[in-house]
């Protein structure tokens, strides 16, 4: 049996997980699993690389690839492991972040030795928690089964005659058994819009940021002082004003009263912001539930 899972982000690496549990309860059977992603582990949204001011916003110890026994599925034993909070406070995390060349290498580290159980962690730490993830599931692989990981971009997925799958990656096509789809977030075309947007900008000599993951953007083109228009208050919107000013060397002061106040650097745009409801979104501040 051949499976090709596409999405190498939590929910394929998840699935993975369910798959390795299988075939350790009955190995009868050779599975071969191709795991494939544009991106290394963890997928698009958690790549290690982003900045590292982008946060996430779930506390750190609801966040999990593994199952607990509160899970009810079908199926053998489960693979437990911890959450990301229970994993920052192992060794195990540190040595991992240490092992591996991260462009915030020094960033994580101090992240895992000081990550509460209700705070909300760097994006690219979660990338980081992925990553080791797949590494302890698949260092003990079980009896007749092969992992076969691609960094590729799957252009074309059909069914073939026969029933099988045809999957085309960067130029070469390959066969499956089975296709599980773990893409998670992705863009969408640009709309007519948004297409007419890109070309004032262009023929304006102006500077127009389309709908993206805001770990890809770049406002290296935005000087101090520019005025900027953020269409939409949501949650890009929080990424977007944190890159536009603790990204560009703003900081955050707490005083007598306990209330923060926000020191510039002289380097940000002129943020002018708006939406159709008009005023932002409630932001998650204490976090005071548990999970189940």
């Amino acid at each position: 049996m051949d499976i090709t899972i596409v999405g190498a982000g939590p929910r394929g690496i998840a699935v993975l997980g369910r798959l390795l549990v299988w075939q350790h309860h009955d190995a009868s059977r050779p599975l071969t699993v191709t795991l494939v992603d544009e991106f290394p582990v963890g997928g698009h949204v958690w790549r290690t690389d982003q900045s590292h001011l982008l946060i996430m916003n779930t506390p750190a110890q609801q966040l999990t690839v593994f199952a607990d026994a509160s899970v009810q599925m079908a199926g053998p034993q489960r693979l437990t492991g911890p959450d990301l909070a229970s994993w920052a406070t192992t060794e195990t995390a540190r040595t991992f972040i240490q092992q591996h060349d991260y462009r915030h290498q020094t960033a994580f580290l101090n992240d895992v030795a000081h990550l509460g159980s209700d705070d909300y962690a760097p994006r690219a730490l979660f990338g980081v928690y992925l990553q080791w993830a797949l590494a302890s599931m698949t260092a003990n692989l079980p009896a007749n089964f092969q992992l076969i990981q691609k960094q590729a971009t799957v252009t074309e997925v059909k069914r073939a005659t026969d029933g099988h799958w045809l999957l085309r990656a960067t130029a070469e096509q390959r066969p499956a058994d089975r296709l599980i789809l773990t893409t998670g977030h992705y863009l969408s075309e640009p709309t007519p819009e948004q297409q007419h947007f890109t070309e004032f900008a262009r023929a304006h000599d102006a500077v127009y940021v389309p709908q993206q993951f805001p770990g890809d953007t770049d406002f290296s083109a935005i000087q101090p002082g520019e005025p900027v228009i953020i269409r939409g208050v949501g949650l890009s919107f929080y990424d977007y004003v944190t890159l536009l000013t603790s990204g560009r060397g703003g900081t955050f002061h707490r005083g007598a009263n306990g209330l923060l106040s926000y020191q510039s650097s002289d380097k940000e745009p002129q943020i002018i912001a708006g939406s159709r409801r008009g005023f932002p979104y409630y932001p998650k501040g204490t976090n005071q539930k548990r999970y189940g």
